[in-house]
């Protein structure tokens, strides 16, 4: 059963979403910026930022575990207020490992909260549009935070980013508080029933699998992404310049999620997820062999611009395959574990063969990508 939504409860569902990916958004600046304040050692920094990505991971899956007999909307504030008080106990601590302990639990509480948010999408009507709303409203958000926070770097430091961070999880759970809709428990075994048949692969594997495609896209989307001003400095652009790249491509961003609306389903669902993957791909392959400041204005504004568009149908699929609503609420947790394997993975591999080797490896996970979709295309479903 599915359920209309407001303007109110989507800009509530958009707010919640888009604080749990503040983290992952501002990883570069904090990564850094703990690298700076503590003179550690870059992979000293990624395993805290791996550890907060399976905070978020481990988040999504608790909320899925339970989500037959759990409050979705008191599940969000609950995190969010985890997520606002862990933020805020970081820009006091001088410890590190208190920190990354302090960034687990943010971690785990800004994944109840996307859980929640994706979970309550997948039940309401026209799910692939909701969710295309919701990445706009996420676009809109890492315009305001990227106008903002970095300039306040420069006077703050670190903590610039983390009180952000920390502010935008305590208005997202007032938000929640005020406006996070409340919708009607479903039960797992309401499935339909020759989806549990003998001889018909199940819906419940078909979203596995669909989970699975959706972290192989994003380790390649941020693997690519988290080497994207090497390529510009190689390219013959300062940092400014690469900057000035970077935001036209964060108000060009907004293009992806509203072409999702508008396209709609029209087309069906799979064949803009299958594209648009093939066509990250190529985007990514051409970064990284043709170094050109053109390919790389061009591929710097289409890689986000891409999975922007892709990423609604991508968790629109999920929610059609899974009626139970524990594959939509996992779904964060697979895509945040792609977003910290992406650059580790990207890493390793340049640190090998350089930049250049990253071209040729991103087949890997979006073939992957590529290859599974295709096979639930085929599926019954």
């Amino acid at each position: 059963m599915s359920h209309p939504a407001s303007w109110k409860n989507l800009l509530a569902l958009g707010v919640v979403y888009s604080s749990g990916y503040v983290g992952a958004m501002s990883l570069p600046l904090w990564l850094g910026g703990i690298v700076t304040k503590f003179s550690v050692e870059e992979w000293i920094a990624g395993a805290i930022g791996g550890l907060y990505f399976f905070g978020v991971f481990l988040g999504s899956i608790t909320l899925s575990s339970r989500i037959d007999g759990m409050n979705k909307r008191k599940a969000a504030i609950a995190g969010l207020c985890m997520a606002c008080l862990g933020i805020a106990a970081v820009i006091f601590i001088e410890n590190l490992l208190f920190i990354a302990v302090a960034l687990t639990i943010s971690g785990l509480g800004f994944g109840l909260g996307l859980a929640a948010t994706t979970a309550t999408v997948s039940k309401m009507d026209d799910v692939q549009k909701n969710f295309s709303i919701i990445h706009f409203i996420l676009v809109i958000f890492a315009i305001l935070f990227f106008s903002i926070v970095p300039a306040q770097m420069a006077s703050y430091g670190l903590n610039a980013v983390f009180f952000a961070m920390a502010f935008t999880a305590f208005i997202a759970a007032i938000t929640a508080f005020l406006l996070f809709p409340d919708t009607p428990q479903i039960q797992g075994d309401m499935a339909p029933a020759d989806n549990r048949s003998e001889g018909k692969i199940s819906i419940t594997w078909l979203a596995y699998l669909a989970l699975f495609a959706i972290a192989f896209f994003q380790i390649g989307q941020n693997g690519v992404w988290s080497f994207i001003e090497r390529v510009g400095d190689v390219n013959g652009f300062d940092i400014q310049e690469i900057g000035h790249v970077l935001l036209a491509g964060a108000f060009i961003n907004i293009l992806g999620p509203l072409a999702a609306i508008w396209i709609g389903e029209r087309f069906g669902i799979m064949i803009p997820i299958i594209v648009s993957v093939v066509v990250l791909c190529g985007a990514s392959v051409l970064l990284f062999t043709v170094y050109i400041p053109a390919v790389f204005i061009i591929g710097a504004i289409l890689v986000p611009l891409t999975g922007l568009f892709a990423v609604p149908y991508m968790l629109g699929y999920i929610a059609q395959v899974d009626h139970t609503g524990k594959a939509s609420a996992m779904a964060p947790g697979f895509m945040m574990i792609g977003n910290g394997l992406g650059p580790a993975l990207a890493g390793m591999t340049v640190s090998a063969g350089g930049l250049a080797m990253l071209g040729p490896a991103v087949f890997i996970p979006y073939g992957a990508a590529i290859m599974i979709y295709f096979l639930l295309g085929k599926g019954k479903h």
